[in-house]
């Protein structure tokens, strides 16, 4: 566990590093982003920008890490848990650098927090409940497209609303998909294949 809480420190001083560079650079490149009012923000939609960057990026690593776990039983806990830690680190750096969160957000980014450490302290090996928790947290990360509708949805602008529209639409029907796949899953997996298992 201690070696999970140091990567955590490390990967969060990245994202620091991150965030900053990243509010210089839309500073220079975007009137959008500085015309943003309130300042603070500013600090929620690149929050938004970098998970939704970040979720899309990982996501053909993610598909395919599903496809293995479906359909030949493989679990590549290594992955996880990388995975699972740089998860945690992005949604623990919106608590401490966005002001202003909602109450919901800020409780669902703890959550988050508390179910990375509930999983490390597990062995992912054995059938277990943490499985579950992972496979729900896999699942709503293929929803990134949804952070990037959230940020872009703040930047002012009149000559973007087919696009946000299409982004709209395309996000809905990518975090139902999400949901329904992920839904799906935890019920086979918490019914038929638990039967099936003690049958045999």
């Amino acid at each position: 566990m201690f070696q999970f809480g140091i990567l955590i420190c490390i990967e969060c001083a990245c994202l620091h590093l991150i965030y900053n560079n990243a509010d210089k650079m839309m500073t220079d490149i975007s009137q959008e982003y500085r015309d943003i009012s309130p300042n603070h923000k500013k600090l929620y939609v690149l929050s938004n920008f970098i998970k939704g960057g970040f979720l899309i990026l990982f996501s053909p690593s993610i598909i395919l890490f599903l496809y293995n776990h479906i359909f030949y039983q493989e679990w590549n806990t290594t992955f996880l848990y990388m995975y699972g830690s740089i998860y945690t680190s992005m949604d623990l750096m919106s608590v401490i650098k966005v002001p202003k969160l909602p109450l919901t957000t800020i409780f669902h980014h703890i959550t988050v927090c508390f179910f990375f450490v509930y999983v490390v302290l597990n062995n992912l090996e054995q059938r277990s409940f943490s499985r579950l928790i992972v496979v729900y947290g896999i699942f709503s990360s293929l929803a990134g497209m949804v952070n990037v509708f959230l940020a872009m949805r703040v930047l002012p602008s009149s000559n973007r609303s087919q696009l946000m529209r299409n982004m709209s639409i395309f996000s809905l029907v990518n975090y139902m998909a999400c949901c329904i796949l992920n839904w799906s899953y935890q019920f086979y997996y918490l019914f038929i294949d638990t039967i099936l298992y003690h049958s045999y």
